[in-house]
């Protein structure tokens, strides 16, 4: 047995904004996972431990994307991924293991 009822009061849920990357540590391919509210304009930055740009990408119009990033060239280590729109930004550390 169940009740039917009326709603009486509803709360509006934000969106959602965020940035996943996967598998990591990995041996250079990385999946970043972005998930935004609406559509924006994404930089992606990679750099080193010395603050060399080792990967960088602009992306547009961007709501749920998923983006390969290839660091199989560089060389085992730290490095710091940094998406950036507008609104706000993430930083992500991502371990090459060779």
């Amino acid at each position: 047995q169940f009740t039917v009822g009326y709603l009486l009061n509803t709360t509006e849920l934000e969106p959602v904004y965020e940035v996943n990357i996967f598998p990591n540590p990995s041996s250079g391919i990385f999946n970043a996972e972005i998930l935004f509210g609406h559509k924006q304009d994404v930089s992606i930055q990679v750099f080193d431990v010395t603050g060399r740009v080792v990967y960088d990408s602009r992306i547009k119009n961007v709501i749920n994307k998923m983006i390969d990033i290839d660091l199989s060239n560089e060389p085992a280590g730290i490095y710091s991924a940094h998406f950036i729109t507008s609104e706000k930004e993430w930083v992500k550390k991502i371990v090459v293991s060779k």
